[in-house]
């Protein structure tokens, strides 16, 4: 008698874990989903800028690289960096096809858009200047004749001295570009950041190169924004 009850108990018990099991499978696409962290998603631009970031290699290590790392293991959300070409980028974000953006700044907008964003503290503090031969580091404004800096780049420090000492501009592919046309001499100067100035001379083996002592200096802080 005891036996035939604890038979019967035990199928009992399998049925309904049974059952149970088959509503998991049913619903497991919504019970997985409510189980994961929450995902966000990164826009970046879609740029070699070595050792800030690097997003035409997944692989190399950069500083956001590691920011990004140290935000997956110590939050209970997850982070996703999906690059873009600059304009596109900016187009996204506005639209809230992405989360966050980065690198942004308040002073590279106007002010109901730079109100419009919430930033992080600064990630890194870029050292904005202007890279020339080590034999022009005291090269003088009045004989500066062509600035190179990157396409997607604006050199803001420049915007207003270009016309008064009627300075060319020149657009580049590369910020390694960029370099190259100062050593080759068919530019004065390049408007590069500092650290990744220094990272391409190393990599490619370039001529060393300086910053020019009385050519502007812009430090500009990386933040991560969002809406």
């Amino acid at each position: 008698m005891f036996n035939n009850i604890y038979v019967e108990l035990f199928t009992n018990f399998c049925a309904r874990v049974i059952t149970l099991l088959a509503i998991a499978y049913t619903l497991s696409p919504s019970v997985v989903q409510a189980c994961e962290k929450p995902v966000y998603t990164i826009g970046v631009q879609a740029i070699e800028y070595s050792p800030h970031y690097n997003f035409e290699d997944k692989n190399a290590a950069s500083y956001f690289s590691e920011y990004v790392a140290w935000l997956n293991n110590n939050l209970p959300c997850r982070f996703i960096v999906k690059p873009y070409p600059i304009k596109r980028l900016n187009l996204l974000f506005n639209q809230k096809q992405v989360d966050f953006i980065y690198p942004d700044n308040p002073n590279w907008h106007d002010e109901i858009t730079a109100q419009s964003r919430s930033y992080s503290t600064p990630l890194v503090t870029a050292l904005g200047g202007t890279v020339v031969k080590l034999k022009d580091k005291d090269i003088e404004l009045g004989d500066f004749k062509r600035l190179a800096f990157p396409r997607g780049f604006t050199p803001i420090a420049w915007l207003e001295l270009q016309a008064q000492y009627i300075i060319e501009f020149a657009e580049t592919n590369s910020a390694k570009a960029a370099l190259q046309m100062v050593l080759s001499s068919r530019a004065s100067g390049a408007d590069v950041e500092w650290n990744v100035a220094n990272y391409l001379i190393k990599v490619n083996g370039l001529k060393p190169m300086t910053l020019g002592r009385k050519l502007p200096f812009t430090p500009t802080k990386f933040h991560l924004a969002t809406l």
